[in-house]
């Protein structure tokens, strides 16, 4: 794996020139599922030169998993998914649309449910969701609509309902995770590269909900040329002791903060610049 960027950005720091810029691409339009777009690596350049921006060597490119979804065309309408037996039976003993488990089905093995609607009957948790809230009686609706989440592990993290998602599509439709996050992070990568010579990584990210904590996050699904751990075991502390530790997860770091940048609302910036 083609680490160049990690060595770059650590050289960096490691001789005192640690500033880090996130630079947020706003897209012209949104995207919708149906419609014919270039190639993801192609999209992603023209989005980027449409904000004013360009790609540098050593950028890291964190791009949303759902625009990656649209651009890869893995995006459905439930009323065109015909369930299986299996599906019909899980959704109604779990009050989920029949359709919609007939996806996570396909998506892998369901490793287990989760009783959102019984945890949300706690006044605390509530409560807490309310406080966060910029129109309470929305966050209410929303709460009385959850019921069971199916958790499936993909990607090494467990997905609520296997990333099937509905948020920034038309009513109707979903879109699933890209199959394969890291080749899809390295066609784009590959295809930034021939179209700009410039040696950049990418990384490709998913909301996931953080256990034990009220809220959620981004993560690193997919990514390309970029080493995805510090390799740094037993280095020496300031007392000069070796460390326990130093195996950073750069690449969810990463996703995190860009994340954050990013927005996941209306923003309508799902492509982010790390330099």
């Amino acid at each position: 794996m083609d680490s160049t960027v990690l060595k770059t950005v650590v050289t960096k720091v490691k001789d005192g020139m640690s500033a880090i810029t996130v630079t947020p691409v706003r897209l012209i339009s949104r995207l919708e599922p149906g419609k014919e777009y270039p190639s993801p690596g192609s999209f992603i350049l023209r989005s980027v030169e449409s904000a004013g921006e360009v790609i540098e060597s050593a950028d890291v490119i964190v791009i949303t998993s759902k625009i990656v979804s649209i651009l890869e065309g893995r995006c459905y309408e439930l009323s065109q998914i015909r369930p299986s037996l299996r599906a019909r039976l899980l959704g109604k003993l779990f009050g989920e649309q029949s359709s919609k488990v007939e996806l996570i089905l396909r998506e892998g093995r369901i490793s287990a449910v989760f009783p959102y609607k019984s945890v949300l009957k706690n006044k605390g948790i509530r409560k807490r969701m309310q406080e966060v809230s910029v129109d309470p009686s929305k966050s209410e609706k929303d709460i009385a609509s959850f019921r069971n989440v199916f958790m499936i592990r993909k990607y090494g993290v467990y997905l609520d309902e296997a990333g099937i998602d509905a948020s920034n599509l038309p009513k109707g439709w979903v879109s699933l995770l890209p199959k394969d996050p890291c080749e899809s992070a390295e066609k784009i990568r590959q295809e930034i590269e021939l179209l700009t010579g410039k040696k950049a990584a990418v990384i490709i990210t998913d909301t996931i909900a953080s256990v034990g904590k009220t809220g959620s996050l981004d993560v690193s699904i997919g990514f390309s040329g970029i080493d995805p751990l510090s390799r740094e075991h037993a280095r020496t502390d300031l007392f000069g002791k070796p460390k326990s530790g130093g195996m950073d997860i750069v690449v969810d770091s990463i996703a995190a903060f860009a994340g954050t940048a990013m927005g996941g609302f209306d923003e309508c910036s799902p492509i982010c610049i790390v330099r």
